[in-house]
């Protein structure tokens, strides 16, 4: 089960754990150690969002491969773990590349709601579903391996809701007995803009 504070803190963690692998990368002919953290804005006709993202893996050549957690909060709050695949398509030393992400995403809002007469609490369970997001980007580099990256994508997620009523009385609930389960899926199709620090 994780919340908002658990997913940050996670996030904090592994930014912090990564930074001091940087500074000893791995150095051989070719395969280099890279983290990748993103902070962006995601765009539905629903509305908007914010998300986060801090991705771990190594490159060999112009190929990249990691993995990644994320915090994305655009309508329901949900923290997705994925594998990142990024091949760079120039030869320059500022790059193009076209990514894409593929994994789960968990959340855990469990709620328990009353109803405007309070006769009956309502308990809400979401459960994990598919996440991906695959785009195009801009890799603005600098020296010792740091590069700015700009980014735009498709992102998808899909999760799950178990809704349940059970039978009550006011300021009294017995959770034995349910009236009736609900359950729906949701599938949320977006756009992303991503500003991201590579290192």
């Amino acid at each position: 089960m994780f919340n908002a504070k658990w997913s940050i803190l996670v996030l904090i963690i592994i930014a912090a754990v990564t930074n001091c692998f940087a500074q000893q990368k791995i150095e051989t002919s070719t395969l280099q150690f890279h983290s990748i953290n993103n902070v962006g804005l995601i765009q539905s006709q629903a509305g908007s969002a914010f998300q986060l993202q801090t991705i771990n893996g190594v490159q060999l050549k112009s190929w990249f491969a990691g993995i990644g957690i994320g915090l994305d909060d655009y309508r329901f709050r949900t923290i997705p773990f994925f594998i990142d695949l990024r091949k760079e398509i120039s030869k320059t030393k500022n790059k193009f590349f076209i990514y894409t992400d593929v994994g789960t995403n968990y959340q855990d809002e469990i709620s328990t709601q009353k109803t405007t007469f309070n006769l009956y609490p309502n308990y809400n369970r979401f459960n994990k579903g598919l996440y991906y997001d695959a785009g195009v980007g801009y890799k603005l580099k600098f020296k010792k391996n740091a590069a700015l990256l700009f980014s735009a994508g498709y992102t998808y997620k899909k999760i799950s809701e178990n809704s349940t009523i059970y039978y009550g009385q006011p300021d009294v609930y017995y959770f034995t007995n349910p009236v009736f389960i609900e359950h729906y899926n949701y599938g949320l199709n977006k756009l992303t803009l991503k500003v991201g620090w590579e290192f």
